[in-house]
């Protein structure tokens, strides 16, 4: 007999705490949460882009020629080859292919004719880093 009436209790218990709960209130601080976490997020991505650039390397910017998917994915961002034409700054322009990762944002900058900030390794002009946070931000 004493099963049943915890469970009775237990029961009366949830309805009193379902009757209390302020869900408008639980609403906005779960909004403050994900608001918090996305600014988190957009701080590593940025601090990831910034780790990601050459050092030491030559600024330049380079002409979109080309972008062919690759048909991968990685965190649901598809890959792409990305043509190129580099001209780092006060040298001659040259063509490269780069492979990258295209998010949201990159996907209207990644177009064909597009001029973008790019930094060129010093030891080795193939390896060209795109600043796709910068070009997103530039107008054409």
């Amino acid at each position: 007999m004493g099963f049943f009436k915890d469970v009775r209790k237990l029961n009366k218990m949830g309805k009193e705490a379902h009757q209390n709960t302020d869900v408008g209130a639980q609403m906005q601080q779960v909004s403050a949460s994900m608001a918090q976490a996305q600014q988190f997020m957009a701080a590593q991505t940025a601090a990831a882009e910034v780790a990601a650039q050459p050092a030491g390397g030559l600024p330049g910017k380079a002409t979109i020629t080309a972008v062919r998917p690759t048909g991968m994915l990685v965190n649901y961002h598809p890959v792409v080859e990305v043509d190129l034409l580099v001209t780092p700054d006060g040298r001659a322009p040259y063509p490269v292919t780069v492979g990258d990762n295209i998010n949201v944002t990159n996907r209207m900058v990644c177009v064909t004719g597009k001029a973008v900030p790019v930094v060129v390794d010093a030891n080795d002009p193939q390896v060209v880093w795109v600043d796709w946070a910068t070009a997103a931000t530039t107008p054409t």
